[in-house]
């Protein structure tokens, strides 16, 4: 165990790793106190609508996504050679592309909710997950490849637990529709804003350098973009279709089960997230062997992820509705199954991704990934024309899991095949 330690690297891994288990602990405040106080304080039709607003805000993350990945693998490689010039333009690259996007998708997300009618509570609460990509995707992911994710978690734990206390405290929070929306959003939000302050603080050099190539780097991070927000966003874009086309029950329920799946998504990707940066630094210097060892060890997980994810919220998920929030399934288990296996399927995809997109080309998977979902989508919206709404997200949520699979384990293969055993 001392040996194990004794690498100042591996230290801060396992400080991350245990400061990311503890930001789990508000998670059950949300689960069991917070959700059961907005859904009675807002009523049913509020509640969804605030959904349906922070699910066309996630939308708006998508272009962002996978600048993060290409931006935590540019500052890595150069920390890993003591290149503070590249670390400072892979930031600044990385700064200006992030916050390009973010106020582009903060101008279309105004102009569609305003479009669809919407006050300006919810048009600010459609914002606020966009404010938080912007700030997630540079400050945080620049801490995560020097391998302190540890920052990140403890500062969001400490908000958490502050703004988790305002819910409970003061009514407003719970009957304002932008106030309750913030509990999902500005304590990491602001946690993110505190990390920049201080990494640039401890690392000035940063700021000093020059963005080398921003268009490069945005380029490159479409295909991981598109894949990491074709994944998630379609989770959103049901919930907005459910809210045009059900009642505000359905939509509430499904919403519940989003939120149910990203509480459930977000521990593992808490141990994935600084374990993919400590092994971004390592990877250079690893033989074939442990390069495939690794790979073979991020599959598993996924696999083991796929199966538990699946089966535990197919039976927490109905059951946390039914009788914290009052919501009835609506559907059989049939009708429903494909839903938690989307939920399995996506698991799957990100503890496999989070190590293969930092290390491997993720192109090839992240293709593969964009094409299965565009695949089922194009069945759903066959569907629409002979199935009712609930029906019709099965066949997307089926076709989407199978082909996902079949797309991670096709990567797999033919990554093992190009390193000798």
């Amino acid at each position: 165990m001392s040996a194990f330690f004794a690498d100042r690297e591996r230290r801060k891994l396992a400080w991350s790793l245990g400061a990311n288990m503890l930001t789990r602990i508000p998670s059950l405040a949300m689960v069991f106190l917070v959700l059961p106080l907005l859904i009675t304080g807002l009523g049913q039709e509020r509640y969804a609508a605030m959904f349906a607003a922070l699910a066309l805000g996630g939308l708006g993350t998508i272009p962002m996504a996978g600048n993060g990945i290409f931006g935590v693998r540019m500052i890595g490689d150069a920390a890993s050679r003591g290149d503070h010039e590249g670390e400072a333009s892979a930031f600044l690259s990385l700064a200006i592309v992030n916050f390009s996007l973010g106020f582009a998708m903060i101008a279309l997300a105004t102009i569609i909710m305003i479009a669809r009618g919407n006050g300006a509570a919810l048009v600010c609460v459609a914002l606020l997950p966009i404010v938080q990509g912007m700030c997630n995707g540079t400050f945080d992911n620049a801490r995560l490849a020097y391998n302190e994710h540890y920052w990140t978690a403890g500062l969001a734990l400490s908000l958490q637990v502050a703004w988790y206390s305002l819910i409970l405290l003061v009514p407003a929070f719970r009957h304002h529709v932008l106030l309750a929306a913030t509990v999902f959003h500005a304590p990491i939000t602001l946690a993110s804003i505190t990390n920049g302050v201080l990494l640039l603080r401890a690392r000035p050099y940063l700021l000093r350098g020059r963005a080398a190539d921003p268009r490069g780097m945005l380029r490159a991070g479409l295909s991981f973009g598109a894949a990491e927000g074709l994944v998630m966003g379609a989770l959103g874009v049901v919930v907005i279709y459910l809210q045009a086309t059900s009642t505000a029950s359905v939509t509430a329920w499904f919403a519940t089960q989003n939120r149910l799946f990203q509480m459930c998504l977000t521990p593992l990707l808490m141990i994935l997230v600084p374990l993919g940066g400590f092994i971004r630094l390592k990877w250079a210097g690893a033989g074939d062997r442990r390069q495939r060892d690794a790979i073979k060890a991020a599959y598993a997980a996924g696999a083991v992820a796929l199966i538990g994810m699946t089966i535990g919220l197919s039976v927490i998920g109905p059951y946390y509705a039914r009788h914290w929030l009052h919501l009835e399934p609506p559907g059989d288990v049939g009708l429903l199954l494909p839903l938690f296996a989307l939920f399995g399927a996506i698991t799957f995809y990100r503890c496999f991704a989070a190590i293969a997109y930092l290390v491997l080309d993720g192109v090839w998977l992240a293709h593969r990934v964009i094409a299965s979902v565009l695949v089922a989508g194009v069945a759903a919206l066959l569907a629409t024309r002979f199935l009712a709404p609930v029906p019709t997200f099965s066949v997307f949520a089926a076709g989407a899991a199978f082909l996902i699979v079949a797309a991670l384990s096709q990567s797999a293969r033919h990554t093992l095949a190009g390193r000798p055993a």
